[in-house]
């Protein structure tokens, strides 16, 4: 890490609320009320013995992928966490977990909230192609699906429009299953805007009043940075990638997405970079940083990667977080916007 990053947390933060900071790590969630300059440990998770062994070390966590993975806003009382095979409902005001409910498939990637529940989607190797469900958990009635998709490998994201509440999922991975869809409400069909090649292969969304950005997440061809117009759903390319994107943030009007070392012929490997669009130009892409991947092998520990906060950062800087890489499973501030451009 260069000298003008910041270390702010050993572990990993979750979610922005203004000046309140969301963390975890291993079992333990925290809380900063100054946007990270101080931390207090809120509470642990109880796990059985095997779970809490696995969650001691950076290591042990990688390997075994128990970790919290997910800590969103689901309504203005409660927290879901998500993590170790379930999703935990947390009151602030209690001050307790209320509610846990087992998560069906592997840890999912992206996933939301939407009127006071999580909306998740199922994901796994699938090798016999059953139909990935798309699920909503609330804390007191439990999961419901919403939708069955047939054909598809896994769901990628789950992605709140925060225009309009809307549902944009993305699946994959092969060319006809990489799609992204879209959900008007949770009753309604899923509709299929973009679809039919690795191009729209994606994970997670940033979205703005025009348009919708996404990274592509394939080992098979050369990576993209592309737009999505709201209106007439015309694609643009914006920028070549070194490899998968999985995820993104937005820091105010700047929307950034980080590489992934996946294994490929085409994939750069040896490095993870962070992507941010110009403040005045969001067709014009930049990268900010290299982070060289650890001596982990990647099939054990997991891919070289970085993570980033969700909620609505309105700062001038970049939270993120490393993984599989220098500075692992540490959280690193950076400035993103100058004073002088806001």
């Amino acid at each position: 890490m260069n000298c003008n990053i910041d270390l702010i947390f050993p572990g990993r933060v979750h979610l922005i609320e203004n000046n309140n900071f969301w963390a975890s790590r291993g079992r333990s969630l925290y809380r900063s009320f100054d946007r990270g300059t101080s931390w207090k440990k809120v509470m642990s998770l109880t796990l059985p013995i095997s779970l809490h062994l696995c969650s001691m070390s950076r290591l042990s966590r990688r390997l075994s992928r128990m970790c919290i993975n997910h800590v969103i806003r689901v309504d203005v009382n409660s927290l879901a966490i998500v993590g170790f095979g379930y999703i935990f409902f947390y009151s602030t005001v209690l001050d307790k977990i209320t509610a846990k409910h087992p998560i069906k498939g592997k840890r999912p990637l992206v996933v939301c909230a939407h009127n006071g529940k999580l909306i998740y989607g199922e994901y796994g190797n699938n090798p016999g192609y059953k139909p990935m469900e798309l699920i909503a958990v609330d804390g007191e009635v439990g999961s419901r699906v919403i939708f069955s998709f047939d054909h598809i490998r896994h769901i990628h994201g789950v992605n709140c429009d925060p225009l309009d509440g809307s549902l944009w999922i993305t699946t994959g991975d092969s060319d006809d299953e990489s799609t992204i869809w879209h959900m008007s409400t949770l009753e309604a069909q899923p509709r299929p805007i973009l679809s039919g090649s690795q191009q729209s292969r994606a994970v997670q969304l940033l979205f703005d009043m025009s348009y919708i950005y996404f990274g592509t997440d394939t080992p098979l061809e050369q990576n993209y940075i592309y737009r999505l117009d709201r209106v007439n759903y015309g694609v643009k390319r914006l920028h070549p990638v070194s490899n998968s994107v999985f995820y993104g943030c937005t820091v105010r009007d700047t929307h950034v997405f980080a590489s992934v070392c996946e294994p490929s012929d085409v994939n750069e490997i040896s490095n993870v970079s962070i992507y941010a669009s110009d403040k005045q130009d969001a067709c014009t892409w930049n990268e900010l940083i290299k982070i060289p991947k650890d001596v982990w092998p990647m099939r054990l520990f997991q891919y070289g990667q970085v993570l980033f906060p969700i909620g609505q950062n309105i700062s001038t800087q970049l939270y993120f977080t490393p993984m599989g890489t220098d500075g692992d499973q540490n959280t690193y501030r950076m400035q993103l916007i100058l004073e002088d451009q806001i």
